[in-house]
């Protein structure tokens, strides 16, 4: 018996090739299953972004995209877009059983930039209710918002203002219209100081003042001279020209100031205004002045001036005080008088 040389059978190559395409096919055929049972069971979604996005991504899910609709199955999705000059767009959407869907997203521009220019320029400035401390250059959103200007002198002014965004910067001008009066005030003799509300305007005669529209007492008032004293009502814009005044010369006149300020005074029982006051008295006989003030002592005094007299009189108040004795059930509680600690009860 002679050896023979061993030769390899083919079967079992065989048997390994046929089972790698056996994987092969099967794989395909569970791709093209899937791509199969995909293309049934998903929805045909448009998804319009305004403006047009330079980037768009879809997760939650399989999605395929082929000119702006996307394929996507029932279901809940994310979406993050982007748009220049915009925000980024991040929000949830769904889609639902429609086989055909469209799904609309409007982009927010980036805030825009507002410069006001006013007329005055320390005029308040309140936007959509709030006080803007710096309104020269104001970051705002885009779209509406409501404009309210306001100055103790002039008229207030609203507006709505629109504002683009987009990092765009929009000026607006602003001038308020005057509050006041002109009234030209001229007295014989010239150089009296003149008051408006019992508050110096500042200005002797002869001058134009202006005076906030409504009810003002106008004084003129020159040493020397009895005060004279006269009502009007200003109009804003009016132009008012009072008749010239002639100062009629004073008996006796007393300045009255006080410490604190604001102290009502009475000349005989008869009120004449409050601290501090220029008094236009008779001359040669006694009167009796009073300052009167909430929480002060009466300061009482009686002076008699010489004829052509000018004669000052100041008071410093005493502040009243009295004695609170604040008993507390149970006893030694924490006991405070205008926020500050004054101990227990």
């Amino acid at each position: 018996i002679e050896a023979t040389r061993f030769v390899p059978s083919d079967a079992a190559e065989a048997g390994t090739r046929l089972n790698r395409w056996h994987l092969i096919l099967g794989s395909l055929l569970i791709l093209v299953l899937f791509i199969f049972w995909f293309l049934f069971t998903s929805k045909s979604v448009q998804i319009v972004l305004s403006p047009k996005a330079d980037s768009v991504e879809i997760s939650g899910g399989i999605s395929f995209e082929l000119g702006g609709v996307y394929l996507l199955r029932e279901g809940d999705y994310q979406i993050n877009a982007t748009s220049p000059l915009h925000e980024t767009l991040q929000t949830t959407f769904a889609v639902g059983p429609d086989r055909n869907q469209r799904i609309d997203f409007n982009f927010i521009p980036l805030p825009g930039f507002l410069q006001l220019q006013l007329t005055p320029a320390d005029a308040e400035v309140h936007i959509d209710g709030v006080r803007i401390a710096n309104a020269e250059r104001v970051e705002l959103a885009a779209g509406e918002h409501e404009l309210a200007i306001s100055h103790p002198r002039y008229l207030p002014n609203s507006s709505i203002v629109t504002i683009e965004g987009k990092q765009i910067e929009q000026t607006l001008n602003v001038a308020l219209e005057p509050n006041w009066s002109d009234v030209t005030i001229a007295s014989t003799p010239p150089g009296a100081t003149i008051l408006i509300d019992n508050e110096d305007s500042g200005m002797v005669t002869p001058a134009v003042v202006e005076a906030l529209a409504g009810e003002r007492e106008i004084a003129i008032m020159r040493e020397g001279y009895k005060t004279h004293r006269q009502r009007i009502f200003a109009q804003a814009g009016q132009v008012v020209a009072l008749p010239p005044v002639t100062l009629v010369q004073a008996d006796a006149q007393l300045r009255v100031s006080s410490t604190p300020q604001g102290a009502g005074v009475t000349v005989n029982g008869r009120f004449v205004g409050q601290t501090p006051v220029q008094l236009d008295l008779k001359s040669a006989q006694p009167h009796k002045l009073q300052l009167i003030l909430n929480g002060y002592q009466t300061f009482t005094r009686t002076r008699t001036l010489k004829r052509g007299e000018v004669a000052d009189l100041h008071a410093n108040l005493v502040m009243q005080k009295g004695t609170v004795v604040v008993r507390s059930q149970p006893q030694g509680a924490q006991l405070s008088v205008n926020g500050q600690a004054q101990g227990e009860a």
